[in-house]
């Protein structure tokens, strides 16, 4: 994706940079690549994201 075209993804983090998750409940998550794989790996990816929109 162009860095000109991440208007959606600022919206929705509030920032241009990727990666991110979004959920199918609309919540998202973001964070450097090394800690979204660690969260995966740990099975801790859908942990702590109700009612924080970038957990």
């Amino acid at each position: 994706m162009a860095r000109g075209k991440r208007t959606t993804i600022q919206q929705r983090t509030g920032q241009k940079l990727l990666p991110m998750v979004e959920f199918e409940d609309g919540s998202v998550y973001r964070a450097e690549s090394a800690e979204m794989a660690a969260r995966t790996r740990a099975g801790k990816l859908f942990e702590g994201r109700e009612g924080d929109a970038t957990v």
